[in-house]
């Protein structure tokens, strides 16, 4: 599925003369969100380097739940049936937060 949100890789930068961070996309000259103090600068700081990390946390799921998948279609996960139930367990809740950060769900 072709991505619609603003490509990555994403970035913090400081706002000059604002309390706010910025999370720029490296591939558009825009801001793709700006962060509050969140309680404390601290705690502004790690949300905006969550946000900033969403494209690259996104691909990465992906990968790992196509990955995972081919390897059961393709017979190749040898691992003990209730390792492979968790594993199923854990995919099934992967792929509902790609259909969310993909505003399918």
């Amino acid at each position: 599925m072709k991505t619609k949100h603003t490509p990555g890789p994403w970035a913090v930068y400081e706002n000059k003369g604002s309390t706010r961070l910025r999370i720029m996309s490296d591939a558009v000259p825009y801001d793709v969100a700006t962060m509050n103090h969140a309680g404390s600068e601290e705690a502004e700081a790690a949300n905006a380097a969550l946000v900033a990390a969403a494209p690259q946390l996104l691909a990465s799921l992906q990968s790992l739940v196509n990955t995972l998948e081919a390897a059961w279609s393709e017979k190749q996960l040898t691992a003990p049936r209730f390792i492979q139930c968790q594993l199923g367990t854990e995919v099934r809740h992967a792929i509902a937060a790609i259909a969310k950060a993909e505003g399918r769900a």
